[in-house]
């Protein structure tokens, strides 16, 4: 009898130890649109066993073997709760998805908040805004964009023309663009940050300086990344606005996602303007040459139209893959030109048409092969017919009267250049794939490699023996490793990355070779972020960037941008370093930042006058120094005031002419036609509950400045006239009112309320004061 009971008292003991046995639980927290949620609290129900999920949603910790009642939670999302068994130190991943939240308004805002200051944390220099915010104003992301600091959106006009983004000096396509990680310049001009309705966006990414390997450019300067909503499982959001100068834009953003894994997205908008706004033109004397007093016109042939439908459908959340997906894109766009490179040079005739479409397959896995693998592919098709048109025999001033050609002029002239139908179809095959490993909690490896195969295919519909034209082509190759590692409570990441540049182009002219080149270039940098406090964050970043000359810059397109075959990769040693505050005091919230940058580049690339057109050209070195600083405060809920600044310099650092050792006569000059100090300032109100329990009032007023700027070198004319392009203060105001939680809106923007005369490109006048109310609706 003792034995037996000595018996049963160890199998007892025994049972009770294996019961006590832990192993190590992993899994990924996600969302039903597979986006990794940080910051969730993972917890087995009535025990004290749980864990936090990192910025990846990955989490790990140790749990006794046996059935348990995990509970999933995290701020703006519903709580899950579900039954596992930990059999043994086997027990697969578990993936949890979590459900956005549907409460009120506020609730939605502040899990906003929190992923967008996540995203500020990163050991990049970034600003994360969060698009959410101005889903009901008639903004677009041009506009948005260019109320932060350090950027600069210049525009040649209204709705549809050409326009440059600057970040800390850096403009142009030394700055590049993405949607959902995917380059814009893959689906075509129509898509562009001036078309894409602010609806679309969730938020909006912009990186100063270092871009992360897994975007895989070649920026030189920084990039913007639109990141879309995909958290939501289903929703409706259609919106209509109609504006000053017969502007018109609607978009309708779907998505549907079914219980068995099956998705829909659908987004679609049209844009419409006749931009036909006044501007104050001198025009000069056709004999005397000497300009008169200014008059006011307007724009009688700068119309423009655009429509955009992008669909992806497939399926997600499957063993085999989170997401598999295949997309179309169908686009198409007419613009009027009204002008040359400047206004003295006017257009009646003379216009621009694309068609595109952009066929696609994505496939994303987490865990693929192994746990903390994760691959991410992509792969699309460019197909684009391109026409630039100039036959005009006429002559236009800015009344909109033509005249016929003098007897004897050149019957070969068109109103920019040579007669022309140019037409050119675009192929360009992009394929994308990116691989990270965990290699442990504190470590992560990124590969990714980015091939872009263009080919253009070149004719002259009005004159058929045109010299020049044939089928060039250019293929790239951009492979990216990144190293990231974090002390274990992330108070200090440090990131190494390398990248290699390689790019191979054969143009020629007719039957002769014109030029048939390959190069291949390195890149490298470190980047790191300290939290110094709970409050205070400093970041700093290195890099010797490369950046790949665009097609449209070599070629042009045959109409306003001449070609430039020889045109070479540009390089740049970047520097940054900024350091934030952000605080809470009593119901406030104060946020302050500066920051520092310097660039060093060679083959600087930059867009000149080239007679009534424009050509891109190197300058052998340019040198960029700047500062910025922001400040941000917050009442509560219902007041916000931001203020930012930014200086920089940009100066002509080649001390020879090129080719010889002649003293160049802008050395250490600033560079034209680029502003060197701007700001803005911006407040907002928010009003709940004023007239029913689910409506809300807001109220915005923002200020833009630019100083004064050079339109030439500045050694070169009359003093009094150095800078050309004069003082700007513009003021611009928007009221909006959603009811029912937000299902329903309506808002009124005012842009450039004081009318005052704005100007960018080559002196070129920008809309003056405009107004434009939207409707919106929203249901999810």
């Amino acid at each position: 009898m003792r034995r037996l009971i000595g018996s049963i008292v160890l199998l007892g003991i025994a049972m009770s130890l294996m019961a006590q046995q832990k192993v190590v639980m992993t899994g990924v927290v996600k969302t039903s649109g597979n986006v990794p949620v940080a910051f969730a609290s993972i917890a087995i129900e009535g025990s004290v066993y749980g864990g936090i999920s990192d910025d990846d949603g990955r989490f790990s910790f140790g749990v006794p073997m046996g059935k348990h009642t995990l509970v999933v939670s995290a701020i703006g999302y519903t709580t899950h709760k579900r039954v596992v068994t930990i059999a043994s130190s086997k027990t697969a991943p578990i993936d949890v998805m979590l459900d956005e939240e549907l409460t009120e308004l506020n609730e939605v805002r502040v899990a906003g908040k929190s992923n967008v200051q996540r995203i500020r944390e990163q050991a990049f220099n970034i600003t994360a805004i969060d698009a959410k915010l101005l889903h009901n104003t008639s903004s677009d992301i041009n506009q948005v964009l260019n109320r932060t600091t350090g950027v600069r959106v210049r525009e040649s006009g209204g709705m549809g023309s050409g326009f440059s983004f600057s970040i800390n000096g850096f403009s142009g396509n030394q700055v590049k663009f993405f949607l959902d990680g995917i380059p814009l310049d893959n689906f075509g001009s129509t898509l562009s940050l001036s078309n894409i309705p602010i609806n679309m966006a969730e938020r909006i990414d912009v990186y100063k300086g270092v871009v992360p390997v897994s975007l895989g450019a070649d920026a030189l300067g920084g990039a913007v990344n639109v990141v879309t909503n995909q958290k939501v499982k289903n929703y409706l959001d259609a919106s209509y606005s109609v504006g000053s100068f017969n502007t018109h834009r609607a978009s309708v953003n779907v998505r549907r996602t079914s219980n068995q894994g099956w998705v829909f997205n659908a987004n679609a908008f049209v844009n419409y303007s006749d931009n036909n706004y006044d501007v104050n033109v001198s025009v000069a004397d056709p004999l005397t040459g000497v300009f008169g007093q200014e008059q006011k016109y307007s724009h009688f042939h700068d119309g423009y139209r655009s429509a955009t439908i992008l669909t992806e459908a497939g399926i997600i959340n499957k063993p085999f893959a989170d997401q598999l997906l295949v997309g179309m894109v169908a686009s198409g766009q007419y613009k009027e030109t009204q002008q040359g490179s400047n206004m003295q040079k006017v257009v009646g005739d003379a216009f621009t048409d694309n068609k595109s479409y952009v066929p696609s397959l994505r496939y994303v896995k987490t865990d693929f092969l192994t746990t903390g693998l994760d691959l991410k592919a992509y792969t699309s098709l460019y197909l684009a017919q391109n026409s630039s048109v100039d036959t005009s025999s006429m002559v236009y001033d800015w009344t909109g009267k033509a005249t016929p050609r003098r007897y004897g002029d050149n019957k070969k002239q068109g109103e920019l250049g040579e007669k022309t139908i140019y037409r050119y179809d675009e192929r360009n095959w992009l394929n994308s794939a990116n691989v990270r490993y965990a290699i442990a909690k504190q470590h992560q490896l990124t590969i990714n490699h980015n091939h872009n195969a263009y080919l253009r295919d070149e004719r002259d519909d009005y004159n058929s023996d045109r010299y020049g034209l044939n089928s060039p082509s250019i293929t790239k190759h951009i492979t990216g490793v990144e190293y990231q590692w974090s002390t274990p409570d992330k108070q200090l990441t440090v990131m190494l990355f390398g990248k290699n540049y390689w790019m191979e182009s054969d143009l020629v002219i007719g039957d002769t070779l014109r030029l048939s080149t390959s190069s291949a270039h390195k890149g490298y940098g470190v980047a790191a972020t300290w939290h110094l406090s709970q409050a205070w964050l400093l970041k700093s970043s290195y890099e010797n960037a490369c950046r790949l000359p665009q097609p449209s810059e070599i070629l042009g397109n045959g109409l306003s941008v001449n070609a430039n075959p020889d045109l070479k990769p540009e390089k740049s040693h970047n520097i940054n370093v900024s350091m934030a505050l952000q605080k809470n005091v009593s119901s406030n919230l104060i946020g302050v930042e500066g920051g520092f940058i310097f660039r060093n580049a060679s083959n600087f690339i930059r867009n000149k006058v080239d007679g009534s057109k424009s050509i891109y050209e190197n300058l052998s070195s340019v040198q960029v120094t700047g500062a910025e600083a922001s400040l941000r405060f917050k009442h509560a809920e219902w007041l916000t005031f931001d203020i930012n600044g930014t200086w920089q310099k940009m100066i002509n650092n080649d001390r020879y002419e090129p080719g010889t050792q002649k003293i160049n006569y802008v050395y250490r000059l600033q560079v034209p036609n680029v502003p060197y100090l701007f700001g803005n300032a911006d407040w907002g109100i928010y009003l709940k509950e004023l007239l029913s329990q689910n409506d809300a009032l807001t109220f915005n007023w923002g200020i833009n400045f630019v100083e004064a700027f050079y339109l030439y070198w500045p050694s070169q004319g009359d003093p009094e006239y150095k800078k050309a392009i004069p003082r700007q203060l513009t003021h611009n105001a928007g009221i909006g009112y959603a009811l029912a939680g937000g299902k329903y809106n309506i808002s009124v923007d005012c842009r450039n309320i004081t009318n005052t005369k704005v100007y960018d490109f080559f002196n070129v006048q920008k809309p003056g004061r405009s107004v434009s109310v939207k409707l919106r609706y929203f249901i999810n």
